[in-house]
């Protein structure tokens, strides 16, 4: 597995490092959205500062964005900060950001992620 989900008082960071695809950013995404209290969250944290690799080819993202539309409904006022500084993945978080409802933003650092959370009141 190339992500670890930690669960934080007020939502959740989940670290990606080595190869990831497609599959596996989902699979991230949906471990935070069944967790028992994700109705209750303020933030998620996706950080893939540590992805070093991804598939060649395209890159689906309809599934991460209509799992990501799905729990907006659930939790309308959840903030997902996206963590990237891979070229690729840059590109799939700014179609995130760009398709996604509610406040998504991508940072180059977790401080400035968090410092954007913060603001929000996110972290509060």
């Amino acid at each position: 597995m190339s992500f670890v989900v930690e669960w934080q008082a007020r939502g959740a960071y989940c670290r990606h490092a080595g190869e990831t695809t497609a599959s596996l950013l989902l699979g991230a995404l949906t471990e935070v959205h069944a967790h028992p209290d994700f109705d209750q969250f303020r933030f998620a944290i996706h950080d893939w500062l540590a992805v070093t690799h991804l598939p060649d080819g395209y890159i689906d993202m309809s599934d991460i964005i209509a799992q990501h539309l799905g729990a907006q409904v659930t939790n309308p006022g959840l903030c997902t900060a996206l963590v990237v500084n891979h070229p690729r993945l840059l590109a799939l978080a700014r179609i995130w950001r760009e398709q996604g409802a509610g406040h998504v933003g991508i940072f180059s650092t977790v401080a400035a992620a968090r410092l954007w959370l913060a603001a929000l009141g996110a972290m509060a």
